[in-house]
């Protein structure tokens, strides 16, 4: 009797326990698969037990499947709950809803694999750059606005663009990458750094090495004494060169020199007089050459033209008594006689030397003219000469002042920038120290003067200025 009660005790467990097995397994591994009551009224009912297969159909019916949604997955989105910015860039993948009847692989490769499964839409995963309109354009599913938006914002508007084109549930997965931030300045590491929430400028500097730090040694000095000693130099050569061109300049325009506007702007009025007047002087010494040449010139002119009109007076004198000589033959030649023939032939020889007289002081006289001439073409050229030496000397001068004024900016520049340096205490720090952010984009830039507690944005431009008091100034 006992042990026919066991035996129908042990048949009874052998029907019960497959169907209580996969009850439970499917209570814990498909729990939203499972309508609420589902088990217990199939425990309940009357009719006879559902076997495995039965079971398996019956929690992946089309109504369970439509009700499904799935699991919350935890996704990492650096800045979940902040807003979207123009020049942040989105990397979005998107997922598609598949059954195992359409997902062939998968149902040959994993039989019991559940009945869901997902697929990445490739040719709509990307990362997306939200452009200064604020949009940003996916491919296929078109623009959307984003900016000063919210990621599960966008993401609604993504789903529902691609469900209208696909058909199908979409799953997506979207992470922010924020624009970095810029830092220049007298810091150790310039450049930019990955934006993360809650930093201040402080942090900015932070990431770029703190403060730099400039020791003064002894090469630092002695390079400021050298620029310091060029700029000094460079100045006076300067002040010679304006005070010589205004000298140049009242020559050339025949005006009495006095000091110009850019020399009095690099000496008082005194030291420009006396500047004038040194130059002067030189100058003076300089023109007696000159006029020395000048007059030797005038006064061998002056000569040749004496010579010449002497020349024309013996001429003159010789023709006339040519003339007289003439008239004697004539009045001899009309005697006749034999007293007057010899008499004729003393005054026809006269007559002879006088023509030739009168040929030898004509040679004379034009090589008088010649040099006469040729002594004014040498004064006009002199003269013109001593002009374009004049206007040569004024280019020249011109072009050494602007050499001399590009060397003491050079030699400013270089003095202001060691002024900078020194003026960083060992600290890294100065209370001349200032900050500014430029924000914004390149149609509308903001420079804001910001303390070193300043938030900082995405895509911020942090510059650190450094203005040294006078006291610390060794130059």
């Amino acid at each position: 009797m006992l042990l026919s009660v066991v035996r129908r005790a042990s048949s009874l467990f052998n029907l019960m326990f497959p169907l209580v097995f996969l009850t439970v397994f499917a209570w814990i591994a498909y729990p939203k698969f499972i309508e609420p009551g589902l088990v217990r009224s199939a425990a309940s009912s009357k009719a006879p037990s559902l076997s495995s297969t039965d079971e398996l159909a019956a929690v992946t019916t089309p109504a369970i499947l439509d009700r499904w949604e799935p699991p919350a997955q935890p996704v990492t989105r650096p800045g979940d709950n902040s807003l979207i910015s123009v020049g942040d860039t989105l990397q979005v993948a998107f997922y598609e809803r598949l059954i195992n009847e359409e997902d062939k692989w998968s149902a040959r490769s994993f039989s019991k694999r559940p009945a869901i499964s997902f697929q990445q839409r490739t040719e709509l995963s990307g990362e997306y750059e939200v452009h200064e309109d604020g949009t940003v354009i996916v491919p296929l599913l078109g623009a959307f606005p984003v900016a000063k938006r919210s990621v599960a914002e966008f993401e609604e508007d993504a789903k529902k663009a691609f469900e209208q084109l696909v058909g199908r549930f979409a799953f997506m997965s979207v992470t922010i990458n924020r624009r970095p931030v810029y830092v220049v300045g007298p810091v150790k590491k310039p450049g930019y750094y990955k934006f993360t929430e809650g930093l201040t400028v402080f942090h900015v500097v932070a990431l770029a090495g703190g403060f730099e730090r400039t020791s003064v040694d002894l090469d630092h000095m002695l390079q400021a004494i050298r620029e310091v000693e060029t700029k000094q130099k460079t100045g006076d050569r300067l002040k010679r060169l304006w005070a010589k061109l205004d000298v140049l300049k009242a020559e050339r325009d025949g005006i009495t020199a006095a000091p110009s506007r850019n020399l009095l702007q690099l000496c008082n009025d005194s030291e420009a007089f006396s500047l004038i007047a040194s130059e002067n002087s030189v100058r003076q010494l300089a023109l007696r050459n000159s006029q020395a040449q000048a007059a030797n010139l005038a006064a061998s002119l002056q000569s040749a033209r004496d010579e010449l009109e002497s020349h024309q007076k013996l001429r003159d004198q010789v023709e006339s008594g040519i003339s007289v000589r003439t008239q004697r033959l004539a009045d001899l030649d009309s005697l006749g006689d034999k007293i007057g023939r010899p008499f004729r032939s003393q005054v026809a020889a006269d007559l002879g030397d006088s023509k030739a007289r009168v040929q030898e002081t004509s040679v004379a006289l034009h090589a008088a003219e010649a040099k006469v001439s040729q002594l004014e073409k040498d004064k006009l050229t002199f003269e013109n000469q001593t002009k374009i030496d004049l206007q040569q000397q004024i280019v020249d001068l011109q072009s050494q002042i602007a050499e001399a004024s590009s060397t003491t900016s050079a030699s400013s520049g270089a003095l202001d920038a060691m002024r900078t340096a020194l003026a960083i205490n060992d600290d890294g720090t100065d209370g001349a120290t200032m900050f500014q952010i430029v924000r914004g984009p390149r149609t509308n830039r903001q420079v804001i003067n910001a303390t070193g507690m300043e938030s900082v944005n995405p895509g911020d431009l942090v510059r650190v200025l450094v203005n040294p008091p006078a006291s610390k100034s060794p130059m």
